[in-house]
């Protein structure tokens, strides 16, 4: 289970924002705990499909990974991760080069290991 202290400073580090959970769920930790811990074993297997995604031709498997991510993202209060797949999903629509694409994805790579290393400790 993960502390509420780590929550705590993920909160005031702006990492994650977890009044939305709280909202529907109410002050239960372990409830929350529990949550983030399935929000970080799916991110991570998301985030794969993304990795992954940057080999195809085409970028409908990206905006499919990203999008989920995305989703998970914001129902977690996880605001770098979600604006990050936000901009991935913006340059793909812009049509702008695969280097830049890496770039951002790179960079959602680092938000998301950002909130997996404040959670977890």
């Amino acid at each position: 289970m993960i502390s509420k202290m780590k929550i705590n400073v993920a909160n005031r580090e702006g990492i994650v924002n977890d009044s939305l959970l709280r909202s529907l769920i109410g002050d239960d930790d372990e409830a929350i705990s529990r949550i983030y811990l399935a929000f970080l074993e799916s991110g991570q297997s998301i985030f794969e499909e993304i990795s992954l995604a940057l080999e195809e031709p085409n970028w409908t498997p990206m905006l499919d990974a990203t999008h989920k991510l995305k989703s998970s993202a914001l129902s977690v209060g996880a605001t770098g991760v979600y604006e990050s797949a936000i901009s991935i999903e913006l340059l793909i629509q812009s049509d702008r080069p695969r280097e830049e694409i890496t770039i951002a994805v790179n960079f959602l790579n680092e938000q998301f290991t950002l909130v997996g290393n404040v959670i977890r400790g």
